[in-house]
Formats: C-alpha cells, sequence, structure tokens
C-alpha cells in the first residue's frame, strides 16, 4: 500500500482522541469531549499540496466552507463525517504573496486573494465561490503579512458616507501596522491609518466583534502580548497590552470574540507554551490568563500558530500546532514532532481541555519563523499560520497545512521528508460544541 492510500485511509476515520481537563476547575458532568475527522483536499485538486498558511471561513446560512492556500480557493461541504472539496477558482490569481480568506459571519460574503506589492489582488463571493467579483486593490501603504475581516459598525451605526451596512477592515504591515476601513462593503477602502501606541509590526487576522470593536492581535508589543483596537469604526487604531503577559516573538497570536462581544487572546508565550486570556471590557483588562502546556498529558511544552474561535460567551477553543519535546523548535537542531491540538473552555476560561487532533505528525523537526529572509529549504513548509472557524452549531473547524505525509507519517518518518504543505482540515464531528 503506498503511503499516500496509507494516510488517505487513516484520516478518512474520526481520530477517537484522550483529552485532559485543566486543573482550574472541573467542567461539568454534561460536557463531552470533542473528537475530530481529518479531511485532506483530494489530489486531484490543483495546489492541494502547496497549501502553507491556509485560511478558512464558514458560510453560516449555507454551511460550506471556503478555504485558501497560495493562488487556490477551495469550497468544502461537510456532511456525515465526510468532506467534499471543489475548486471555488477565482477569476484573478496572485503568486503564494501571503495569501488570505476571510468570511463575514452574519452575510456569509467571503473575501480571497493576496498580495501584489503595497496592495492585495481581491475578490469577494456572496455565493461560496460560484462567482466572483473583483475588488479595487486593497493598500495599507504596507507591504506584507495583510489580513481582512468584517462586522458590524461600532454600537450599529455607521460612519457617514456609509452604504453598506457592514464594516470590512483590511490591515497589513511593514515597519508599523496599518488598516483601512471599507464603508460599501468590501469593494473599496478608504486611506489607511497607522495603528498608535506600544505594538509595531507583525500581526494576527483582524476580527470584528459583536459590538463592531475590531482587534488586531500582535505579539511585538514590547514584550507582552497584545494588539490593536479600534472603536470608532476605522479611525484612531490603538494598542492594548495584557499585563502580566509576555509573548514569543515568532508567530502570529490570535483572537475570537463571542455572541456578547467578549474576546479570547491566545499567544506563544516567551516560554513557548500556548498561553489565552480572556477580556470582557474591550481589552481593558484580561482575566483567566491560563498556560495551556498541562491541560493534556504528555504536556505540549511548545505551543505556536494559534487560531482562536469563540461561540457564545463562555466557550471558545484554541487551535495551534505542539510538540510534547522541549527546547527550542524553532531551529534546525530540533529532534521532536509537532501535532495538531485543539483547547476548549466552557467555563469562560476557567478550566480548558486539551484535545490532541492528528494521529501521525504534522511536522517532523524544525518550523522556521524567519520569515522569507531568514528561512530557506526544510523547516518553512508550513509557512506563519494555521486557522480555524466553526459551523452554526459551534462545531470548530481547522485549516492546516500536513507537513509530514506519506513516508514522513509512518513510524521511520524522518525531519528530512517533512517538506509537505498538503492542504487539510480537522472538523468537530463529536463533543461538546461552542454554541
Amino acid at each position: 500500500m503506498s503511503g499516500l492510500s496509507k494516510k488517505t485511509l487513516l484520516v478518512a476515520c474520526a481520530v477517537a482522541v484522550a483529552a485532559s481537563f485543566a486543573v482550574l476547575a472541573p467542567l461539568a458532568s454534561a460536557i463531552v469531549t470533542p473528537t475530530f475527522t481529518i479531511s485532506p483536499g483530494p489530489i486531484t485538486l490543483n495546489g492541494v499540496s502547496n497549501a502553507g498558511e491556509p485560511s478558512i471561513g464558514a458560510d453560516l446560512a449555507t454551511g460550506a466552507f471556503l478555504f485558501e492556500a497560495s493562488a487556490t480557493t477551495y469550497k468544502i461541504v461537510i456532511s456525515g463525517g465526510s468532506a467534499t472539496w471543489t475548486s471555488a477558482a477565482r477569476p484573478v490569481t496572485t503568486p503564494n504573496l501571503d495569501p488570505i480568506l476571510a468570511t463575514d459571519p452574519a452575510t456569509g460574503r467571503t473575501w480571497a486573494g493576496g498580495l501584489d506589492g503595497s496592495c492585495s489582488i481581491l475578490s469577494y463571493t456572496d455565493d461560496d465561490g460560484a462567482s466572483w467579483t473583483p475588488v479595487a486593490n486593497s493598500c495599507s501603504g504596507t507591504i506584507d503579512h495583510e489580513t481582512i475581516g468584517a462586522g458590524p459598525w461600532h454600537n450599529g451605526v455607521g460612519p457617514a458616507g456609509a452604504t453598506s451596512s457592514r464594516a470590512v477592515y483590511y490591515c497589513a504591515q511593514e515597519s508599523r501596522d496599518a488598516c483601512a476601513v471599507s464603508l460599501d462593503g468590501g469593494l473599496t477602502f478608504a486611506p489607511p491609518l497607522v495603528v498608535n501606541g506600544a505594538c509595531g509590526s507583525l500581526h494576527g487576522h483582524v476580527k470584528v466583534s459583536s459590538f463592531g470593536v475590531a482587534f488586531l492581535p500582535n505579539d511585538h508589543c514590547g514584550g507582552p502580548a497584545g494588539g490593536a483596537i479600534n472603536v470608532a469604526n476605522g479611525l484612531a487604531w490603538n494598542s492594548y497590552t495584557i499585563s502580566g503577559s509576555c509573548a514569543a516573538t515568532t508567530f502570529d497570536p490570535s483572537v475570537g470574540t463571542t455572541d456578547s462581544g467578549w474576546v479570547y487572546e491566545a499567544w506563544q508565550g516567551c516560554d513557548n507554551h500556548m498561553h489565552v486570556a480572556l477580556s470582557k471590557d474591550n481589552a481593558t483588562t484580561w482575566i483567566n490568563a491560563t498556560d495551556l502546556s498541562t491541560s493534556i498529558s504528555p504536556s505540549v511544552l511548545i505551543g505556536t500558530m494559534p487560531a482562536v474561535v469563540a461561540g457564545v460567551d463562555n466557550r471558545a477553543a484554541v487551535a495551534y500546532l505542539g510538540s510534547t519535546t522541549g527546547g527550542n523548535g524553532f531551529t534546525s537542531s530540533f529532534a521532536g514532532t509537532w501535532d495538531l491540538y485543539v483547547s476548549y473552555t466552557y467555563d469562560g476560561g476557567h478550566s480548558w481541555t486539551t484535545v490532541k487532533v492528528t494521529s501521525d505528525p504534522v511536522q517532523r523537526g524544525w518550523i522556521c519563523a524567519g520569515g522569507i529572509t531568514g528561512c530557506s529549504g526544510p523547516g518553512r513548509n508550513l509557512l506563519d499560520f494555521i486557522d480555524a472557524t466553526a459551523d452554526a452549531s459551534g462545531n470548530v473547524v481547522v485549516a492546516f497545512a500536513d507537513g509530514c505525509i506519506n513516508v514522513c507519517a509512518g513510524a521511520t518518518g524522518t525531519s528530512a521528508q517533512s517538506t509537505s504543505a498538503w492542504a487539510t482540515i480537522a472538523a468537530q464531528t463529536g463533543g461538546t460544541p461552542l454554541r
């Protein structure tokens, strides 16, 4: 049996996983530990083997998901635990220069595309990729690491000139983070504004709360984790920090917002553990800061590339790549393996339970965090981030690139064989959801 067919058979079944509960507080007996099904994209799809730093969005009305990586967009429909992947090709494609995708959860409108110098070539779809509308080039005045997100206007009131009931934000970075707002539903964008305050450049994905507060997480805030916040419908972006935190400046932190506007932020700590905290007052104060490393046994000693998704107030999940091998997982001498983990809270961050989702490694050896100027060859195959979303019922779906397939996935696999970036999702098919 070939390595690929072996892998396909392994991931076609639900991954029954064991989880341990955080010691902070016991979970209610009604909570059922989540389980996942792993679904790799079919080999027949164009670009499926080149899916570093994927993005995913959920159309809550239709149940479809759109997945973006490199210059390709896929539509995914999950039914009965099985995922069906099809092409959702955009009319204009770009090279693999920071591809990005985001879906407005209320409308199902999805933007997808990638960088073209200091601007992005984007298109949006209102029918899950059946047709696309080109967007006027979105420019932030910066040239790297773009992100796009949508939500309501702050307190439901748009600024003068707004022709859409939804705010759309486009951010990118160079020496500083900068963000632009769209008044017409994401077709054109106003001039960008630089983020003020303590946080420098290199951010995560922008998210908009139910009250129209925009958050742009950042781990370059002078030591602590933090980010940028906007409560003025695109004007006056300012920095916030999470008191008592210490963030490693490797890969992006992530935020997720609840139905009532709470925000959870997750980041890779200076100890390389995955950390998470909750704010109920728009990043003014943070509570229930938690080190997730010991919420499963064996402990996850390195956690990176977090992707946060939240549901009702007390429920949130953090997906991330983790290793039970200690040390520095971002140098070429690292000999550990990496798996996909998802940590859940059902009580507002007082306690967390962590699920090891993958049954064979996502990566063997190091993950290079030096970007295009500091990385070449092995270790850079996964690029900079993973992503996560949830369906209408609150079941978590994670998009990631599988860096260890075929012979690498076997018992004798080596780090030299861990050079893949296969488009893959992990879909929650059992256990308590986020709603």
